[in-house]
C-alpha cells in the first residue's frame, strides 16, 4: 500500500500545514514509491520493436498494419494484435541507431500474454523485441525571504557560485508533470515546451491542483528559480533556460502521479531535438523499458546528459529505471548531515547522491522539517513548499551541470567525469553502493580544469562500463560503451546482434536456457580499424531465482536483486 502524508507549505507571512496530498517527500517522496513492476505495467498494451531492416515499408493506418509482408502479417493476426500506432508522435531530427530503433516502433493491443506474444512473434525475423506498454512514476546567501530554510544551498555556497556563475546559456529540460509559470518567485527563462499528455505546447502542470502539487515546478525551481529579487526562494542556475516537457498526470483511480513510457519516450526525444543540453527525470520504475533505453540512448548520442533519480524505496539494490541505464547518471539522496538518506535507493549504477532531504527531522535547527523547499502550485495556489525525495536530489545535480555548461564544458561525458572527480566521499574512498561516488561539491566541480570532452573522433577504441540486464524467458541484454563512434559485434551462442550505425553505446541480446551458462565476446571497431573486445560471463537464472518471475503479463525489465541473477556492472572510472 502505498501512503500518503502532507507536505509542508509556508504561505506568505506564515507557516501552516497544508491539507493536500502530498508528493514525494515529507509525504511527497512515498507517492513515488512503486511496489514492483507489475504494478506499473497497462493491461492490454504493448510495444514492439520490429527490426529497421526487415520492415522499411510497414505503417499503421485506421487501426491496422498496412503494407505488411504476408507472413507478418498472419503472424500479427494469430496474435491478436489491433489498434496500432507509431510509438513516435515526431520523427527524431537526427539519424543514428536508437533513432531508427525508434521510429521502427509501435504500440499495439492485444489479449494475450507477454510469453504468448514473444513466442508468437520474436523468433521470426521482422520483430527484435516485445516489452508491456508501462507507467513510471513522479519520484518525488543571497536576500530571498526564504533562503534561511534553505539548507542545501547554503551547504552548496551558493553566495559563492553566484559570485562568477549563473548557468547563463545552458538549457535544462524538466520531463516531468509540467512546469507552471505565474509564480511570485518564477523562473527567468521559461522555454517554449510541449505537452505530450494533452498534445499541445502548454506544459503547464494541469493537475496541480488535483494531485496537491506541481512535482515539476518544484524540480525545475531547484535548477533555475529566480535568485536575488528579494521573494521566496534561490535556484542554483537562474539564468539557465528550463524546458518543460510534460509526460506525467494525475491518475485519480490509484491517486499517483504518473506517465506512460511511451510519452516518456517521446518526451525525451523531444527535448533532445529541441536544444536540451541537460535533461532532469525524477521519475522512475523497477520495469525497464526498451522504447526508454532507446530515447536516452538517442540522447546519449547526440551528447545530452540524462539526469535521473535512484529511487525512494530504502532498497539498497534496487536503483530504478530509467537511472539504472548505461546512458545515464543516476542520483540517489542524502539529508542535512550529509548522511545518505533512508528512502534513497542504491545499487552499483549510483554516481552520486546530493541534497534530497528529510521530512521528518529538523536536523539544521531552523523551526522546520529538512525538506527542500521550492515555490510550487499546490490545491491552495502557489506557496513555497518543503519536499523530500530522490526526486529533490536530481535537479541539484542537473542544475551543476548546467553551471559548467557556463564554465566552457561541451562534452556530457567530460561533465560526468568532473561531477565524479570533485564528489566528497562520505564512506569508504571510491565507489560504494549507497553514496556513489560520493556528495555533490558543485564549488569543486567548477574547479575542475576544462576538458574538451572524452567523446574524441579519432585513437584507439576502449571499451568501459560492461553490464548485463536480465529479463523475462532466459534473455539478457549486454550492453557497454565505446570512448568513440564504433561497431556493434558480439561473438557465441544465441547472439541476437544489432545492425546499428557507429554508435558510443553498444547492445545485444542474448537468449540462453534457464539454470545454464555462457560466455560471449563483445567488440567494437572505430574507423580507423582499432578494434577492443572483452569477454562477458552469463549465467541464465532458473524461473525461481527470476527477480522478473511472477510481474503482469511477464514483464518485461526490473529490479536489480538476488545475485542468483548474475547481474555485472562495471561502473565509469573515477580519475580522481
Amino acid at each position: 500500500m502505498i501512503l500518503w502524508n502532507r507536505p509542508l507549505v509556508l504561505g506568505v507571512g506564515f507557516v501552516a500545514v497544508a491539507g493536500t496530498l502530498g508528493m514525494d517527500g515529507g509525504g511527497w517522496r512515498d507517492w513515488a514509491k512503486a511496489e514492483s513492476a507489475e504494478d506499473d505495467v497497462i493491461p492490454g498494451e504493448f510495444i514492439v520493436h520490429f527490426r529497421p531492416a526487415h520492415v522499411p515499408t510497414l505503417r499503421a493506418e485506421a487501426g491496422r498494419f498496412v503494407n505488411a509482408e504476408p507472413s507478418l502479417a498472419a503472424r500479427l493476426q494469430a496474435a491478436g494484435v489491433t489498434s496500432p500506432r507509431p510509438l513516435l508522435r515526431i520523427a527524431p531530427r537526427r539519424d543514428n541507431g536508437p533513432g531508427r530503433r525508434l521510429a521502427s516502433t509501435f504500440v499495439v493491443r492485444s489479449d494475450r500474454s507477454l510469453p504468448e506474444l514473444r513466442a508468437q512473434l520474436e523468433d521470426q525475423g521482422a520483430v527484435e523485441s516485445i516489452e508491456p506498454l508501462g507507467h513510471m512514476r513522479a519520484l518525488a546567501e543571497p536576500n530571498d525571504t526564504w533562503y534561511h530554510f534553505q539548507w542545501d544551498m547554503a551547504a552548496a555556497d551558493i553566495a559563492t557560485i553566484r559570485e562568477t556563475h549563473d548557468g547563463s546559456g545552458a538549457v535544462v529540460a524538466v520531463i516531468d508533470s509540467g512546469v507552471s509559470p505565474g509564480g511570485a518567485d518564477g523562473f527567468l527563462h521559461l522555454l517554449q515546451g510541449y505537452d505530450f499528455i494533452g498534445d499541445d505546447e502548454d506544459a503547464s502542470d494541469d493537475d496541480a491542483m488535483i494531485s496537491g502539487l506541481s512535482h515539476g515546478s518544484h524540480v525545475a525551481g531547484t535548477i533555475a528559480q529566480v535568485t536575488d529579487n528579494v521573494e521566496g526562494v534561490v535556484g542554483l542556475a537562474p539564468e539557465a533556460g528550463i524546458l518543460p516537457v510534460r509526460v506525467l498526470h494525475y491518475d485519480d483511480a490509484s491517486g499517483a502521479v504518473w506517465g506512460d513510457t511511451d510519452d516518456i519516450a517521446n518526451g525525451i526525444l523531444w527535448a533532445v531535438d529541441h536544444g536540451a543540453q541537460i535533461i532532469n527525470m525524477s521519475l522512475g520504475s523497477p520495469g525497464r523499458s526498451d522504447a526508454v533505453a532507446d530515447a536516452c540512448a538517442y540522447a546519449y548520442e547526440n551528447d545530452v546528459m540524462v539526469v535521473a533519480s535512484s529511487g525512494n524505496d530504502g532498497n539498497p539494490a534496487g536503483v530504478l529505471y530509467p537511472a539504472a541505464l548505461p546512458t545515464v547518471f543516476a542520483v540517489g539522496a542524502h539529508g542535512s548531515t550529509n548522511e545518505v538518506t533512508p528512502y534513497s535507493n542504491g545499487g552499483p549504477q549510483v554516481d552520486l547522491v546530493a541534497p534530497g532531504g528529510e521530512g521528518s527531522e529538523d536536523r539544521d535547527g531552523d523551526g522546520h522539517d529538512d525538506g527542500i523547499v521550492q515555490e510550487s502550485v499546490t490545491e491552495n495556489g502557489w506557496r513555497y513548499v518543503f519536499s523530500e525525495g530522490t526526486s529533490m536530489a536530481a535537479p541539484h545535480v542537473a542544475g551543476a551541470a548546467a553551471l559548467l555548461l557556463q564554465n566552457g564544458w561541451v562534452r556530457h561525458q567530460a561533465i560526468e567525469e568532473a561531477l565524479i572527480q570533485s564528489a566528497d566521499d562520505l564512506y569508504a574512498p571510491g565507489h560504494d553502493d549507497a553514496s556513489g561516488f560520493g556528495k555533490l561539491n558543485i564549488l569543486a566541480a567548477l574547479a575542475v580544469p576544462v576538458a574538451e570532452g572524452l567523446l574524441q573522433q579519432e585513437g584507439p577504441v576502449t571499451i568501459s562500463q560492461v553490464s548485463t540486464d536480465y529479463s523475462t524467458d532466459g534473455r539478457v541484454w549486454v550492453s557497454w560503451i565505446t570512448d568513440i563512434a564504433a561497431t556493434t559485434e558480439a561473438t557465441g551462442s544465441d547472439v541476437n546482434e544489432y545492425d546499428e550505425l557507429a554508435t558510443h553505446l553498444h547492445r545485444v541480446l542474448v537468449k540462453g536456457s534457464p539454470g545454464f551458462g555462457t560466455t560471449i565476446e563483445v567488440s567494437s571497431t572505430s574507423k580507423d580499424g582499432t578494434t577492443a573486445s572483452e569477454d562477458v560471463e552469463l549465467t541464465f537464472p532458473l524461473p525461481s531465482d527470476n527477480p522478473f518471475a511472477g510481474c503482469a503479463d511477464g514483464a518485461a525489465g526490473a529490479l536489480f536483486a538476488p545475485a542468483a541473477a548474475a547481474m555485472a556492472w562495471r561502473r565509469r572510472s573515477a580519475r580522481r
